[in-house]
């Protein structure tokens, strides 16, 4: 298994995000219901999750209606990969029915993938939303807070650790690092022969992680009005910065960057790990020391400014070539979204539940809660949840693999935190438009 988010094509080069595609504005039976009529019996839904996470859902779905046959197709690449396959599809006149798009690409799906935004069906329905996170149900609206797709699987950075690791070094296991200074000084600590402190997951596709840091730190990726990037500025600097001094001054960090992370925290050879909640239940399957050790925290704040996390994980969007398969999209991204949907969604990954009233009901996460206090960490910080940075612009995935590269030039010595960023910034500066 890889810890962390979907990782990018080998050698991390994408093919540009075709321009294409007609304003997502969908088309729609002026003649019926949108919801009250006839569904097509046979559907696709598009995603990059494994088969064996989707594959369960939708055997659910089928076992809770007879109308409607929804087939998952996994598409590789992650979610730029994904998105270049929606719009080849798009174009083509033959989209699926339903597919994902990740939060990054939420305001380019709304311009460029024709859709039946989800709005629609909500106002014919009457269905109601008030019991999804606001936080998450804004990360499928568009600036003008039209709702497009809806929150299906949503995560945030947190770190996982080896609570034993913690005790040899007379740390509170109860009470782990809280911010920057105190991971690094117990990293530190913990660094030993081939034992290591901690590992940021810097990989996770869409630079998840290091906007984490630069909004931890009181800065932004980029201008309100998307046009001008701010990742280089002092809080981006003093973020790269960290994140070097751990690998270049203090080797508290696995020596191949993240590479070797999963490895060494599988064994009880690191002891902080940083990553997505949704590679939790993966995590607790691989490790090899006991799983009443494994523990999970808070991303931490530099401990001046508030915790700032950026929400990662994916929408669901009704696209569909017909009314037919749009109301059946719409059908069974109700059923994905619907309290049963999310909470065993939420059980077999660890991505979270977007709707806030299965917390506590047993049947659905409040028991599993209970008997996996591990899980419920990521909610302890739905109030510092923030959208993931989106670049508006076709050259979206160039301006992330510059960024990323900047981070790995700095990593690896190569340049000073300030001159990669710097140098990143000149790049992506004429790419935003």
């Amino acid at each position: 298994m890889v810890i962390g988010g979907a990782a990018m094509p080998a050698g991390g080069v994408v093919m540009p995000l075709m321009a294409a595609c007609a304003i997502g504005t969908g088309e729609s039976d002026s003649t019926r219901s949108p919801v009250a009529a006839e569904m097509a019996p046979e559907i696709e839904i598009y995603h990059q999750h494994a088969a064996t996470f989707m594959d369960p859902l939708l055997e659910q779905y089928h076992q809770e209606q007879s109308k409607v046959r929804a087939r998952g197709v996994v598409v590789a690449g992650g979610y730029e990969g994904l998105l270049q396959k929606v719009q080849l599809l798009a174009s083509a006149g033959t989209p699926p029915a339903v597919a994902q798009a990740g939060f990054t690409y939420t305001r380019f799906m709304a311009k460029r993938i024709p859709m039946k935004p989800v709005a629609d069906f909500i106002a014919a329905e009457k269905f109601t939303t008030a019991d999804i996170w606001p936080a998450m149900l804004k990360l499928g609206q568009d600036a003008a807070g039209k709702q497009w797709g809806l929150p299906f699987a949503v995560s945030t950075p947190i770190f996982y650790y080896n609570a034993n690791m913690l005790e040899r070094i007379a740390v509170n296991p109860d009470r782990p690092a809280r911010t920057w200074v105190e991971l690094r000084e117990q990293a530190q600590r913990l660094t030993r022969e081939d034992q290591k402190g901690v590992a940021f997951n810097y990989t996770i596709t869409g630079n998840w992680t290091f906007q984490a840091m630069v909004e931890c730190a009181g800065g932004r990726m980029c201008s309100p009005d998307g046009r001008t990037p701010l990742f280089h500025e002092a809080p981006g600097v003093r973020a790269l910065t960290y994140w070097t001094d751990l690998v270049l001054r203090d080797a508290s960090t696995v020596p191949t960057l993240y590479s070797g992370a999963g490895a060494a925290f599988y064994v009880g050879k690191l002891a902080y790990i940083n990553t997505t909640t949704a590679s939790l239940d993966g995590i607790r399957r691989d490790i090899q020391f006991p799983k009443e050790q494994l523990r999970t925290m808070l991303f931490p704040t530099d401990g001046t400014n508030p915790r700032r996390v950026p929400a990662g994980g994916n929408n669901v969007f009704v696209l569909g070539a017909t009314p037919p398969e749009q109301r059946a999209g719409w059908d069974l991204v109700k059923f994905l979204v619907s309290p049963m949907g999310t909470s065993k969604m939420s059980q077999s990954s660890g991505y979270m539940a977007v709707r806030r009233s299965t917390l506590d009901k047993p049947e659905q996460m409040g028991t599993y809660l209970q008997e996996n206090p591990i899980a419920r960490t990521t909610y302890d910080q739905v109030g510092d949840m923030v959208p993931w940075h989106e670049f508006e612009t076709s050259d979206a995935v160039q301006v992330r693999n510059v960024i990323l590269a900047a981070q790995e030039a700095a990593l690896k010595g190569e340049k000073t935190p300030r001159q990669a960023l710097e140098d990143a910034a000149a790049q992506v500066k004429p790419l935003l438009g």
